[in-house]
């Protein structure tokens, strides 16, 4: 399985779902106690990878927000050092939020060679209702990442929508992937304008 062979990888991953990967990353000896995980049931499937209780809360906030704050637009997941854990990526980059353009700030947020996990609340228009959002998983696994990596992350995501109950979801190995007229595709045959771009 080559390293950029995302179809590799995905079958891979596939087949792995009947039999229990070799892959695992969870470990009981590992440091356990370092990040808090939201259940038990927090487990991707096959990786040992768990959901930190910080992107619970930080999802909320997106969810929930009050009227006259500013409303969070996006967030970026990848491992902690260990790779048991999915985090909120902190850096300063993600956190401070362009307020023009955020979704075109999130594009170039994409590392070239690893993978991550975004959540961003889209902005879209139907043809029957205006003004509609809904939160959406991004998958991002570059041809650059792993195979090794691929796995990891594809498992989490199952994981994260699931455990986040996320209606729309979109894998993507390059930036083309993430055009407008793609994420209108995954939001619905109806959609007439992303993020005030009408389509």
């Amino acid at each position: 399985l080559g390293a950029g062979s995302w179809g590799g990888a995905r079958k891979w991953a596939a087949i792995q779902g009947r039999a229990r990967s070799p892959v695992s990353v969870g470990s009981a000896g590992r440091k356990a106690g370092r990040e808090r995980n939201c259940d038990s049931d927090s487990t991707a499937m096959d990786a040992g990878i768990k959901l930190n209780e910080d992107v619970m809360d930080q999802f909320n906030a997106m969810k929930i927000y009050k009227k006259g704050q500013a409303r969070k637009k996006f967030i970026r997941l990848h491992l902690n050092s260990t790779e048991d854990f999915l985090v909120v990526d902190k850096t300063p980059e993600c956190q401070q939020e362009c307020t023009t353009d955020p979704y075109q700030q999130l594009l170039t947020l994409l590392p070239e060679k690893k993978c991550c996990i975004l959540i961003y609340d889209f902005s879209y228009d139907t043809k029957d209702s205006p003004n509609r959002n809904e939160l959406v998983l991004i998958l991002w696994c570059p041809t650059g990442a792993t195979a090794r990596e691929k796995i990891q992350f594809t498992s989490a995501s199952n994981m994260v929508k699931t455990k986040l109950s996320l209606k729309s979801s979109i894998q993507s190995t390059n930036k083309d992937d993430l055009s407008i007229e793609c994420i209108a595709g995954a939001l619905g045959s109806e959609v007439t304008a992303v993020e005030g771009t009408t389509l």
